[in-house]
């Protein structure tokens, strides 16, 4: 059975009373165009605004006929995705670009998010999880792997000497990211930091948006080896129960290696 044609009721409620959210789909193969299509009509919340069979078409298309958010196949036959999202945020800032693969390919979706991509999903979660990832988009929000979270974290690594602000995790930034490094989900990582669902996705948006930024002004990242943690963790400001939380959170993430697999909380 076709992915898109399972289960396909799953969150549609949650849309509910916050007006039509119009999206267009990128996608070189047919039949995949079709079925996300058709179910994408069985949604009156959401409203289907075009079907492009080409990046080339999309970039022309969507300078006219701009949607709210761009559903974009990672794999299109002529031109990359890279190239395809770069372009349509140059020219539509405001435009969310949600990535669509089988499988998750972290260094090219790494890129992709560095290019302006606000997130992904893999096909065959569309069915239960599209609405309510199209839902935090337009809430200012936004989700990340495992596996994703590791490549910021080095990415970030590298910076020397942050130039700006969008070289430099915040705090909040920096933990939530080291929580989802190891494993942990939005709802341990919510009871940790004392933040809601809605806080923790909301600072995942601006990671992606500084990783935008730094693409968009082809910031030259330097390189260093050794001791990342102090970099990410300003010396603690407050009482003396905030400077034990943060002893006890260093602690819980001292474990924590790039190279080692993820652990869950």
């Amino acid at each position: 059975m076709n992915a898109l044609s399972a289960g396909g009721e799953s969150g549609l409620e949650a849309l509910a009373g916050s007006g039509p959210i119009t999206v267009s789909i990128v996608e070189g193969h047919p039949a995949t165009r079709a079925s996300l299509a058709a179910w994408l009509d069985r949604v009156p919340e959401l409203h289907c605004l075009d079907l492009y069979a080409s990046g080339e078409a999309a970039v022309a298309g969507m300078a006219f006929k701009p949607p709210e958010v761009a559903l974009v196949d990672i794999h299109l036959p002529d031109m990359s995705s890279l190239e395809c999202v770069a372009r349509l945020r140059e020219r539509l800032p405001e435009l969310r670009v949600l990535l669509l693969t089988w499988f998750e390919e972290a260094d090219l979706l790494f890129e992709a998010l560095r290019r302006g991509a606000c997130g992904y999903l893999s096909k065959p979660s569309i069915p239960g999880e599209l609405v309510a990832t199209i839902q935090q988009f337009r809430a200012g929000g936004a989700t990340m792997s495992t596996q994703i979270a590791r490549k910021v974290i080095r990415h970030f690594d590298r910076i020397r000497r942050p130039k700006s602000a969008a070289e430099k995790l915040s705090r909040p930034e920096a933990e939530i990211l080291m929580l989802l490094a190891k494993g942990c989900d939005y709802g341990e990582i919510s009871d940790w930091l004392d933040l809601s669902r809605g806080q923790v996705q909301a600072q995942l948006r601006q990671i992606y948006e500084k990783l935008h930024a730094q693409t968009r002004a082809r910031t030259a990242a330097n390189f260093f080896g050794g001791a990342w943690l102090p970099g990410f963790f300003p010396p603690p400001a407050g009482t003396a129960s905030n400077r034990s939380r943060t002893g006890a959170f260093r602690a819980v993430l001292g474990e924590l290696t790039i190279s080692t697999a993820a652990k869950k909380c």
